[in-house]
């Protein structure tokens, strides 16, 4: 499999993708053992991640605006559904838990938020 070279313009982002960009994305994110799913709006957004979500999973979430703004953020931060490992190292007192800190969320079973690209 070989890299696609996309350009782009300045302000081209302005509009949502199509449709067929969407799936075209989906397809080449499956290719790769990758979920992706398509969703119209936030409260559909917000269910697609809670529904992938066993109830008491541990899980760790980047600070990310785009679950704050789809309302997943709330969620987690409530602790009623799942252990919210930002819940827990916020206690953990830094000085003398950092090695535990930087265990505790380097391996959850479940992490939400952006993934940068890897090489």
């Amino acid at each position: 499999m070989g890299v696609e070279k996309v350009s782009c313009e300045a302000g081209q982002f302005g509009e949502p993708a199509s449709p067929e960009t969407l799936e075209r994305v989906v397809a080449r994110l499956r290719e790769r053992n990758i979920e992706g799913v398509v969703v119209s709006d936030a409260p559909q957004a917000r269910e697609a991640v809670l529904q992938r979500l066993p109830p008491g999973a541990e899980l760790h979430a980047g600070k990310s605006k785009t679950l704050q703004d789809i309302g997943v953020t709330p969620v987690l931060a409530e602790g009623a559904m799942y252990t919210y490992l930002r819940n827990v190292y916020l206690k953990m007192d830094r000085t003398t838990q950092m090695r535990e800190i930087r265990k505790l969320i380097s391996a959850p079973d479940f992490h939400a938020g952006k993934r940068q690209r890897g090489y």
